[in-house]
């Protein structure tokens, strides 16, 4: 899902790591925009040559899989 940066809450890309837990170093955001982590990417926008991200772009990339979850319910 694109972001909408009208209907969601933009974030400066440097200040988005003090809104993960762990407060991941900012390379590891543009590796995970990049390059992503198990087929995800972090959504990210330009605007006036800074790089933004959104609050819900975050939640999208945090949130599990539906098939890692349906991996999970197998194991069990």
């Amino acid at each position: 899902m694109p972001i909408d940066p009208i209907q969601e809450t933009a974030v400066a890309f440097h200040e988005a790591p003090e809104l993960i837990p762990g407060r991941p170093h900012v390379s590891t955001l543009h590796r995970w925009r990049l390059r992503g982590v198990r087929g995800r990417r972090l959504e990210t926008f330009l605007s006036g040559g800074r790089r933004f991200t959104t609050l819900e772009a975050i939640e999208r990339f945090l949130r599990p899989a539906p098939e890692d979850q349906e991996a999970k319910a197998c194991r069990q």
